[in-house]
């Protein structure tokens, strides 16, 4: 017959057992969530330094940003020309998306090709054209943009958008072999 004593302590050791189990899946759960939230800084700490190829995309995030950061501060905008330039923003930002979308896509067929057993030159020259279609695309919806904002704004407003845009535009350093 068991005793009070070996009741109590088969429930004492139950407790463990649970206690130790909740212990180690609150450890594991831990140590998941570092992986999962720090990991990929450590994985891709490159991307942070200057020079690396990854790094002009975060800059150029950030430019875009301070841009319209000033535009918005800077030239006293209405309700109505915010909302305007807003919509500008986003179709702009939409088309050129759907550009580097195709241009990415283009590019992966050229990888595609190249390391076939035969890879077409003439498949890859028809793509490299249409890479370099969806290029002048972004230029002309770049520039499109510039002259819809400007077009929204008055005089004082325009000379104050040209210096920001200017501005903008000065920050891209254009390589040694194409300044002569």
């Amino acid at each position: 017959m068991l005793k009070i004593n070996d009741v109590k302590n088969m429930e004492l050791n139950k407790k463990i057992r649970i206690l130790s189990w909740t212990l180690v899946f609150i450890i594991l759960f831990n140590i998941a969530s570092f992986l999962f939230f720090f990991m990929p800084n450590l994985l891709h700490h490159n991307s942070y330094m200057p020079g690396h190829p990854s790094r002009s995309n975060f800059m150029h995030r950030d430019k875009t940003m301070n841009l319209n950061k000033r535009i918005l501060e800077e030239l006293d905008l209405n309700n109505q020309q915010i909302i305007q330039y807003q919509q500008f923003r986003h179709q702009f930002f939409e088309q050129t998306r759907v550009f580097l979308d195709s241009i990415r896509y283009y590019d992966q067929k050229i990888d595609q090709i190249i390391t076939s057993a035969n890879p077409d030159e003439k498949e890859i020259e028809n793509y490299i054209e249409r890479i370099g279609s969806f290029h002048i695309r972004i230029k002309q919806n770049s520039i499109k943009y510039y002259f819809n904002v400007k077009e929204i704004l008055d005089q004082e407003q325009q000379k104050k958008y040209q210096k920001i845009y200017l501005d903008f535009r000065k920050t891209r350093e254009i390589p040694p072999f194409c300044k002569q």
